[in-house]
């Protein structure tokens, strides 16, 4: 087994044939969630049992707090503490 295995939070909504991909890699460990699970809920989720280092999500709103609530996350907010932003938007460049 990888040391460098990942849990990512995924709704139970998304279709067979990804869960069968996620299922193929011994990297990745699926958390699965209803859909339209509430909010107070998929922030619960998102604290318990270690880090939660990505997310695909349908509905489910995910911002600022969810992104702190799952400590494995990289969140806008903590990043700005850190380290300031160099990075100008406009529709001809992308950030990296």
């Amino acid at each position: 087994m990888p040391t460098n295995r990942k849990r990512l939070v995924v709704p139970t909504s998304m279709g067979a044939g990804g869960f069968e991909v996620l299922k193929t890699r011994d990297d990745v460990e699926v958390i699965p969630f209803p859909p339209m699970i509430s909010s107070p809920e998929f922030n619960a989720l998102l604290r318990a049992d270690g880090e939660v280092n990505g997310a695909i999500l349908g509905l489910t709103r995910f911002g600022e707090t969810e992104a702190q609530n799952a400590k494995g996350l990289w969140s806008r907010a903590s990043a700005s503490a850190t380290t300031p932003s160099t990075c100008r938007r406009s529709p001809a460049t992308r950030c990296r």
